[in-house]
């Protein structure tokens, strides 16, 4: 199979999945608020930090163990196959590093915004678009490195 093509696939599964997934949250966190507080425990803000830490832990932690699979079914060509411990230690990596950039980058540029408050509709989609871009982005860069060390 064509790594690329490999890649783009499992990003655009992910894309998807953690829109939904997105959307289920903010659905039970912030139902019935309008606007939403930016600021401040249960705040729009601070709903990105745990958001940033599932998604990057689920959007590698799922495709690299698929990403295993396809390595020992060589797919890929004749390559090493990561032990399961590695998938979880780099998921796990992934999931810090989406914690700290993408909730401290969100962080800042919410607060550069001045917003107090932010109506409900457009806080839900930047949400769903939040999730399923970082989605993508974790799953085809963890993925293209798991598969890359394996080679």
């Amino acid at each position: 199979m064509n790594l690329s093509r490999y890649l783009l696939r499992e990003a655009l599964v992910s894309a998807a999945i953690n829109a939904l997934i997105s959307v289920g949250f903010f659905v039970a966190f912030f139902r019935g608020v309008d606007p939403i507080p930016v600021w401040g425990a249960g705040g729009y803000a601070l709903d990105f930090a745990p958001q940033s830490f599932a998604v990057a832990l689920m959007s590698a932690l799922v495709p690299g163990f698929l990403a295993r699979r396809a390595l020992a079914a060589r797919t890929f060509g004749t390559c090493s196959v990561p032990s399961p411990a590695r998938v979880v230690l780099r998921a796990l990596a992934w999931a810090v590093a989406g914690l700290a950039v993408g909730g401290g980058a969100t962080a800042l540029v919410l607060w550069l915004s001045g917003l107090e408050t932010i109506p409900a509709t457009p806080a839900f989609v930047l949400k769903i678009a939040y999730g399923a871009v970082l989605g993508a982005i974790v799953t085809h860069r963890s993925v293209a490195g798991l598969i890359g060390a394996a080679r």
